[in-house]
C-alpha cells in the first residue's frame, strides 16, 4: 500500500561556511513533525555537521551543488542571455527533482527575499505549494521580477513580529505572512549539561567570586563583540574587576580581520583579565549553565535570537540588545530579561554593572526566565507549522 504521508522538501540555502540558529531551528522542527503525516527530505548546499545529525535521526539529507544563478540576481538582468539560460537550467533541474521524488510541498528555511530564483518557480510549475521561513534577508530588496516572484509564495513564516514587518516592507503581501516564533528542544538542550557549574568554571579558570558572562555567536561585527569590549572600558573598575566575559564562537570566512581586531583591543585596552575569546566550543549549554549572565549584543536587529531562549531555559538572566526578536522573547517588564540600547556602550555598561552588583536581581530574573522560556518549546512551533501545511495541502 502506498504511503499516505506528505513529502516535505526542506531547503537550507546558507553556504557561507557557518552553522547557526537557522540550522538548529530546522533540525528541531523536522524532528518534531508528526511522522505519521509527514515525510521530510532535507537539502543543503554545503556540507555541515547537521547532515549526519539528520541522517542519524532517520531523516534523508543530501548536499546539492550551489546553483550558478543564486546570489547573482538571476532574474534582474534577464537581458543577459547567459544568465537567463542558467536560471532556466536550474529551475528545470529543481522541477525534475520535485517530480521524481513526488514532493508535496517545498519549505525554504531562510529568507524569501533571497531564495525565490529556483525552487519557487519549479514548485509553481509543478503545481505544489511553496513556503519560506523568514529568518533573515530583511535588508535585501529584490528587483522588479523578484518583487513579482516573492508574491508567489503560498506562505511566509516570519520568526518574529519584527521579521513580519520587514517582509511586508520588502514587498511580501501581508496576507501571506504568518508569525511563528522559533522553538527550542528545551529538554534536549538542558540534558546537554553533564558537568557541574564548579567543574566548568574550574576548567575555564574563573574564580567563584567572579560574575561570569557568556556570549555565544559567530565573530562578526554586527554580533556586537566589539560593542561589549567598548562597554567594558566604560565600566567603573569596581564592577569590571568582578566580571569575566567569555566570547564563544569562531570567525567565519571573511571575518578573521575582525577577530584580530578584537584580540588587539583586548590588549590595547588592558581587558585581558576580564574578557577572553574562547573560539568555537561544543559545550555551549555547559558554558551557559556555568555563567551568571548570558549576553546578546547584536548591533543590527536579530531576526529572532534562539541563543536568548537557550540562556533563559537554563535559568540564566539574559541581557540582550533592544533590537528585533529578543524584545519579543522577554515579557517586557524586566522581570525575565534585561535589554539595552546597542547604540550606547554606556547603557550596556550600566546594565552589566547592575547585574554584577546585584546577585538577588540575577537570581530573580533567572528564575522568571526559565518559566518564560517554556513558551518557546519546539513542539508548539511544529504544531503551528503543521497547521500551515494542512491548510495548503488540503487546498492544493
Amino acid at each position: 500500500m502506498p504511503s499516505t504521508r506528505k513529502r516535505i522538501l526542506f531547503i537550507e540555502i546558507n553556504d557561507d561556511g557557518t552553522v547557526g540558529g537557522s540550522h538548529r531551528a530546522l533540525f528541531d522542527l523536522v524532528r518534531y513533525l508528526d511522522a505519521e503525516r509527514y515525510e521530510p527530505i532535507v537539502l543543503f548546499y554545503q556540507d555541515n555537521r547537521y547532515l549526519e545529525a539528520f541522517r542519524a535521526a532517520g531523516v534523508r539529507a543530501e548536499v546539492w551543488p550551489r546553483p550558478p544563478v543564486r546570489g547573482r540576481s538571476a532574474y534582474a538582468p534577464l537581458r543577459l542571455l547567459g544568465s537567463a539560460r542558467e536560471a532556466a537550467r536550474t529551475v528545470l533541474r529543481c522541477r525534475r527533482f520535485l517530480r521524481r521524488e513526488s514532493i508535496d510541498l517545498v519549505h525554504m528555511n531562510n529568507a524569501p527575499i533571497a531564495n525565490f530564483e529556483d525552487w519557487l518557480p519549479a514548485a509553481r510549475w509543478c503545481g505544489i505549494p511553496c513556503i519560506s521561513h523568514a529568518r533573515g534577508g530583511e535588508s535585501m530588496r529584490p528587483g522588479p521580477i523578484g518583487r513579482l516572484l516573492v508574491r508567489r509564495f503560498d506562505r511566509v513564516l516570519a520568526v518574529s513580529r519584527y521579521m513580519a514587518g520587514a517582509m511586508a516592507e520588502a514587498g511580501v503581501p501581508a496576507g501571506l505572512i504568518e508569525t511563528v516564533h522559533d522553538g527550542l528542544d528545551l529538554e534536549e538542550f538542558e540534558a546537554r549539561v553533564k558537568r557541574s557549574r564548579k567543574e566548568v568554571r574550574r576548567e575555564l579558570g574563573v574564580p567563584e567570586d567572579r560574575v561570569l558572562a557568556v556570549m555565544v555567536g559567530h565573530l562578526k561585527a554586527w554580533k556586537g563583540q566589539g560593542l561589549v569590549l567598548e562597554a567594558l572600558t566604560r565600566m567603573a573598575p569596581r564592577a569590571r574587576d568582578h566580571l569575566q566575559v567569555l566570547f564563544v564562537g569562531s570567525a567565519p570566512p571573511g571575518e578573521h580581520a575582525y577577530r584580530d581586531a578584537l584580540e588587539a583591543t583586548l590588549q590595547s585596552a588592558g581587558l585581558e583579565r576580564c574578557a577572553r575569546l574562547l573560539g568555537e566550543r561544543d559545550d555551549v549549554a555547559e558554558l551557559m549553565h556555568a555563567a551568571d549572565v548570558v549576553l546578546h549584543a547584536s548591533t543590527l536587529p536579530e531576526p529572532f535570537g534562539l541563543v536568548v531562549v537557550e540562556g533563559m531555559s537554563l535559568g540564566r538572566p539574559v541581557l540582550a540588545s533592544r533590537l528585533g526578536g529578543p524584545t519579543e522573547i522577554f515579557s517586557g517588564d524586566e522581570s525575565d530579561g534585561l535589554t539595552f540600547d546597542p547604540r550606547s556602550p554606556d547603557d550596556l555598561a550600566a546594565q552589566l554593572a547592575r547585574l554584577v552588583e546585584d546577585p538577588a536581581l540575577r537570581a530573580s530574573i533567572g528564575a522568571a526566565a526559565r518559566i518564560r522560556a517554556r513558551r518557546f518549546g519546539v513542539q508548539a512551533t511544529a504544531d503551528r507549522v503543521e497547521a500551515v501545511y494542512a491548510s495548503l495541502l488540503g487546498a492544493s
